[in-house]
């Protein structure tokens, strides 16, 4: 039979085959099946380190809106599950890469400092940013540009907006919270009426 793949080869595709296949130390291996054991290994090798590279380099490109970025960031995080970031350093490198735009609106809501918010608290503000990001239609930024006298004008404007976006969601995040904290502040009221109604039992 031809043979495929050279001789030092072998012993690390056949290593990954009794792995993978459990087929023993005793096991019969074709050169088909070395191919693909060398193939799958180093591919998904250089794959996984071509994506983790573009996830510590991102970059919000020119003309690409914040949500559009983030999408692209998360297909990244997708296409490379074992990336080796944790959640906090992930979110720190789509910071540190977005429009400056965008990292003052993210820096306002957090009362100056984005980088102080706890992972679950950065992504709450980052997704409610994304979301107002995505509703702003065409005709609005056409009417927009038309009323304002500057390019520097146009993009407070549009900042303002955003911002308004952004601390309603928030707002809505809080405002279900305290909602639940009354509920629960209700029925402990309640619980603490009705054991005061009820009578002593006699000794």
């Amino acid at each position: 039979m031809h043979q495929v793949l050279p001789c030092s080869s072998r012993p690390i595709c056949s290593k990954m085959l009794q792995k993978t296949y459990f087929k023993g130390p005793n096991m019969h291996i074709t050169s088909d099946e070395y191919k693909a054991a060398f193939i799958n290994h180093f591919y998904i090798k250089q794959r996984s380190v071509s994506v983790r590279n573009k996830i510590s380099n991102f970059r919000q490109a020119t003309n690409e809106s914040f949500h559009e970025a983030l999408d692209r960031f998360k297909e990244y995080i997708r296409d490379c599950l074992n990336h080796g970031f944790n959640e906090g350093n992930l979110w720190n490198i789509f910071y540190r890469g977005i429009d400056h735009k965008y990292k003052l609106s993210l820096d306002t809501a957090s009362n100056g400092n984005f980088m102080t918010k706890t992972v679950d608290e950065a992504k709450v503000l980052i997704e409610n940013l994304a979301a107002s990001d995505c509703n702003n239609c065409p005709d609005y930024d056409r009417s927009s540009r038309t009323t304002t006298s500057s390019p520097d004008s146009f993009q407070m404007t549009e900042l303002k907006n955003m911002m308004a976006q952004v601390l309603k969601g928030q707002l809505k995040h809080i405002n279900a919270i305290e909602g639940m904290s009354d509920a629960m502040k209700t029925h402990q009221e309640n619980a603490w009426e009705i054991s005061l109604m009820k009578p002593m039992k006699k000794m």
